[in-house]
C-alpha cells in the first residue's frame, strides 16, 4: 500500500499513474475538498471561475500523457489566438507589451536612453556562470534598468508573484543564462536558436479543476484526514493512527513547510531545509460585468501593472472571457484581477467588501467609468506560491540527496522543479517511473 499526503494537482497525477501500474494507493488530504489550489466553481450565472491556476501550458508531454489516459482529448481547450495583444499599465496608461524587436524599439515605455542600452546587449560580455545569480542582476547586467522595472517585473509577478530581485535565474528563466553562454547575448540566440511557436495556454470546459475532478473519479481519497505524525517501524510507515494503516511507501505532496513540520521528528536537518523556501500569497477576484458595460476594454489577454504603478495592490487583471469565451455567458465579460505577491502581500488581509471596492475601481481606472458589476468572486490564496530565492536550485538539490537517505519517502510539489501545472504533472509522472521498479521488487521480495 503506498500512501500519498496531500490531494493537489501533484498528489492526484502520482496516484493516479500508481494505480494504473497496478499499485494500491490510498491518499489523505487535511481540507474538505481535492485540487489544493486548483479549484472551479460556477457563478450565479453559469460563469466558469477558476479560483487560482486557469490552465497549463501545451509543451508538456506528461500533460499530454495524462489528458488521453484520463480520456480527455476531445475536450482540450485551446486559449483564443496566442497573437493577442498583452498591455502594460505604466503612468496611468494602457500600453501594448512590446514583445518583438520592433516593438520594443517603438514602445513609449521605455526612453530613448533605455532604448539606446537596449541595443548594446549584443555588446555586454558574457557573465560568470553563477547559479545563484537573481535574474533582476541578470537583466540589469544585459538589457539595463529600465526594462527590469516596466517590463520584467510585471511579467515575473504574473507567473511567481515575487520581485525579480526575489528570483534565481538558473531555477526561474534558465533559456536566458543558456543563450547567454552559447552565443554571448540573448538577442543573437534568441536570432539563431530554430523558431518554434511558442508554447499556448489550454484548459478543459469546466475549467483547470475539471482534471482534478476528473483524477478524483479514479482514486481512493480520504477527505478532513489532516496527516500530523510520521514514524517508520520495521520498515513500514504510519501515521498518527494505526487505524490509518501502514504503508510500504510515503509520497508527501504538500508545500514545503508542510513537508518540514512532519519530518522534523525524524530529519531536523531536512526539516531546517525544507522551511528555508519561502512562499507568497495571492489574492484572485474574478469579476462579471454586462458586455455593455465594459465596451471600453481593449481586447487581448490581459493586462499588467509596472512596478513603478500602484494600482490598489493589483498585480495585473486578465480577460477571461477573451482568453476563453466559454467562460463567460453570452453577452457578458468576465475578468480577474490577482492581487499580493510580494509586492502587496497585506492585500490578504483586506475584508470582503474592500476588495469589492477596490475591484471596482481597478476596472474604472482601467477601462473608465461603467455600471456595477454583475457579481464578484473572491479566492484567498495564502502561502501558495513558492519563492524560488537565489540559491533555490542548489538547496533542492540538497534536499533531494537527503530524502534518499530515508527509504520508502518521497517529496513532491510546487517548490520542487516549476511552479506550474504543467511542471507538477511532469514531476508526479517521473516520480511513479522511478518508483514503479523499485515497489515492484520490494514486493516480489516479499512474497
Amino acid at each position: 500500500m503506498i500512501a500519498i499526503v496531500g490531494s493537489g494537482i501533484s498528489g492526484l497525477t502520482a496516484g493516479f499513474w500508481l494505480q494504473k501500474q497496478g499499485f494500491d494507493v490510498r491518499i489523505f488530504e487535511q481540507k474538505n475538498h481535492y485540487g489544493g489550489w486548483i479549484k472551479s466553481t460556477a457563478g450565479p450565472l453559469g460563469e466558469i471561475i477558476d479560483e487560482a491556476a486557469n490552465g497549463w501550458l501545451n509543451n508538456e508531454p506528461a500533460v499530454d500523457r495524462l489528458i488521453q489516459a484520463l480520456g480527455l482529448e476531445d475536450q482540450h481547450l485551446p486559449a483564443c489566438d496566442p497573437k493577442s495583444e498583452r498591455w502594460i499599465y505604466h503612468q496611468n496608461k494602457l500600453c501594448p507589451a512590446p514583445l518583438t524587436p520592433l516593438k520594443l524599439i517603438k514602445t513609449p515605455l521605455l526612453s530613448i536612453l533605455e532604448k539606446c542600452r537596449l541595443l548594446l546587449e549584443p555588446f555586454v560580455s558574457k557573465g560568470p556562470i553563477n547559479t545563484e545569480q537573481s535574474l533582476a542582476d541578470f537583466i540589469k547586467r544585459r538589457l539595463g534598468a529600465g526594462p527590469l522595472d516596466t517590463l520584467v517585473a510585471p511579467m515575473v509577478a504574473g507567473i511567481y508573484a515575487a520581485h525579480p530581485e526575489d528570483l534565481e535565474l538558473k531555477s526561474t528563466f534558465p533559456l536566458l543564462l543558456e543563450l547567454e553562454q552559447e552565443y554571448g547575448s540573448l538577442f543573437k540566440g534568441l536570432r539563431k536558436r530554430k523558431r518554434s511557436s511558442p508554447p499556448h495556454l489550454h484548459s478543459l470546459p469546466r475549467g483547470a479543476g475539471q482534471l482534478c475532478e476528473q483524477l478524483a473519479k479514479t482514486l481512493p481519497i480520504s477527505l478532513n484526514t489532516p496527516i500530523t505524525e510520521l514514524k517508520q517501524s520495521q520498515n513500514l510507515w504510519e501515521f498518527q493512527s494505526p487505524s490509518l494503516g501502514r504503508f510500504e511507501h510515503v509520497i508527501l505532496a504538500i508545500p514545503a513547510y508542510a513537508q518540514a513540520k512532519l519530518l522534523e521528528p525524524l530529519k531536523p536537518n531536512l526539516s531546517e531545509k525544507l522551511s528555508k523556501i519561502k512562499y507568497n500569497h495571492a489574492l484572485v477576484a474574478s469579476t462579471l460585468y454586462e458586455h455593455q458595460s465594459l465596451k471600453n476594454k481593449p481586447t487581448g489577454f490581459g493586462a499588467l501593472i509596472s512596478r513603478q504603478t500602484e494600482l490598489l495592490g493589483a498585480l495585473g487583471v486578465l480577460f477571461t472571457s477573451e482568453i476563453f469565451p466559454s467562460r463567460a455567458p453570452q453577452n457578458h465579460v468576465l475578468t480577474r484581477i490577482i492581487f499580493g505577491g510580494s509586492r502587496y502581500p497585506e492585500t490578504l488581509e483586506l475584508d470582503t467588501q474592500e476588495i469589492h471596492r477596490r475591484t471596482r475601481t481597478i476596472h474604472d481606472e482601467l477601462f473608465g467609468e461603467h455600471a456595477p458589476p454583475v457579481s464578484i468572486s473572491v479566492h484567498k490564496h495564502r502561502s501558495a506560491i513558492p519563492c524560488y530565492a537565489p540559491g533555490h536550485a542548489q538547496l533542492i538539490q540538497n534536499i533531494k540527496e537527503d530524502i534518499q537517505k530515508l527509504s520508502g519517502l518521497s517529496l513532491l510539489g510546487n517548490h520542487i522543479d516549476g511552479v506550474g501545472v504543467k511542471d507538477c504533472i511532469r514531476n508526479a509522472e517521473a516520480l511513479t517511473l522511478h518508483l514503479s521498479p523499485i515497489l515492484s521488487n520490494a514486493n516480489a521480495n516479499r512474497g
